[in-house]
């Protein structure tokens, strides 16, 4: 009889990783914003991503829906009020809901 070695089984969902690229923390914007960002599943499954904004701890509005996981947005800012601070996050979601976000305090104060 041939028994196979021991082995274990590792069935935890982990979380995506996920990073803001862009903006940068405390920059000005007028007309539109670049946002960019890239997400990376450490078990294979694919992601899909989500933007959002608030204002000033506000609650959080989308921006952009089921994007890619990696990919860049261009944002037309010129509706938001000027002169406010803004948050942009970026988060990503696995086929199970295992989600993660980056929003690492990225500012941005919409010019007039």
């Amino acid at each position: 009889e041939t028994v196979s070695p021991m082995f274990a089984v590792n069935n935890v969902n982990e979380p995506p990783q996920v990073a803001l690229l862009a903006p940068r923390p405390d920059s000005v914007h007028s007309g539109t914003m670049r946002i960019a960002w890239q997400a990376h599943d450490p078990d294979g499954d694919p992601l899909t991503v989500d933007l959002e904004y608030r204002q000033d701890g506000g609650n959080w509005r989308p921006i952009g829906r089921g994007l890619a996981a990696v990919g860049t947005y261009t944002w037309r800012v010129a509706s938001l009020s000027p002169g406010e601070n803004y948050e942009v996050r970026v988060l990503a979601r696995d086929p199970s809901g295992v989600a993660a976000a980056d929003a690492a305090l990225h500012t941005a104060d919409c010019a007039e």
